[in-house]
């Protein structure tokens, strides 16, 4: 029977055949014009209101702009810092993630990510020990964005067997320090060493990476979260006297970049507090770098509960 009103099958993966109305959907987008005038949008406008975590009375609206945003996903699809396969007719990289996308590393870190090059990403909801293994037996991902905690259940947990890993080629953590030793012990969960481990540094504050490990980095570094992405200036300073530090003396990490929130929102003595007059966010960790750039975050200036990750 016809269908009333019917005017073509659109068809995923399949060819246009005019003749019978069916249309690929790869050529309707290759040969699709826009005839809708898209909004002007000013890129330093807020785009984005997540909310710090912090003990020190309520949480604060982050203000990111577009302009944030977009300058920090350039900042780490950079080629030194991407080792990800591109996306064609033949392959697609599969992303699992379990994070909250309502939080800036799941938001921009994962998702815009993912979407900048085409993945195919697999979304859990909420995290349990047997949901997790079984959508990582069922889509076999190769990327996984994790943090400490869930590499920790990966390297540890009885139920997790090497078999269950073996399409993982990058493991991208983040949200706090992967120490050597959890670092170690997920490898030898996997037994291989073709797989890459990654650590990055930010906060909601930065979009949120300011560091992040490069491709090329010695073993010898292990424990880094990595170098500053692409227009990204630091500076670790006293906390006795402010001043700033040479390579391998600990004290607060400040950052500049394009990154850089606007402020709090509706707290003009927050924004104060937490960006100097010139411009440099204090982030409240202690860290060091050494004399090639490597930065490693060492304790916290100011107090801070995390719940799960």
């Amino acid at each position: 029977p016809k269908l009333k009103n019917y005017k073509g099958t659109i068809v995923v993966g399949g060819e246009t055949d005019q003749r019978n109305r069916v249309f690929g959907f790869k050529d309707i987008v290759t040969s699709a014009k826009p005839n809708v005038l898209l909004p002007e949008v000013d890129p330093n406008e807020v785009a984005l209101l997540p909310y710090s975590s912090g003990t020190t009375g309520m949480p604060k609206g982050v203000m990111l702009s577009h302009r944030n945003c977009v300058a920090n996903l350039c900042q780490c699809n950079h080629p030194a810092l991407v080792n990800h396969v591109p996306t064609s007719d033949s392959y697609q990289e599969r992303i699992l993630s379990v994070l909250p996308f309502f939080h800036i590393y799941g938001f921009n870190g994962i998702l815009n990510t993912s979407l900048s090059y085409g993945m195919h990403m697999i979304s859990i909801p909420k995290f349990t020990p047997e949901s997790y293994i079984e959508c990582v037996l069922k889509y076999k991902p190769t990327v996984l964005f994790v943090v400490p905690s869930l590499l920790l259940f990966l390297a540890s947990h009885p139920a997790v067997k090497s078999e269950h890993l073996a399409s993982i080629k990058e493991v991208t953590c983040g949200a706090a320090p992967a120490t050597k030793s959890l670092m170690d012990k997920f490898l030898e969960k996997v037994a291989r060493t073709d797989i890459n481990i990654r650590q990055g540094y930010g906060m909601t504050e930065t979009s949120p990476v300011t560091l992040f490990t490069p491709n090329n980095m010695p073993e010898s570094k292990s424990g880094s979260t990595g170098q500053l992405v692409l227009g990204t200036r630091a500076k670790i300073v006293s906390l006795k006297t402010g001043e700033n530090l040479p390579p391998h003396g600990s004290g607060e990490l400040c950052v500049q970049g394009p990154q850089v929130m606007i402020g709090y929102l509706n707290n003009e003595q927050a924004t104060k507090e937490t960006i100097d007059e010139e411009g440099w966010l204090h982030t409240g960790d202690v860290a060091y770098y050494d004399e090639d750039g490597y930065f490693y975050i060492v304790d916290r200036t100011k107090e801070l509960i995390k719940v799960k990750g």
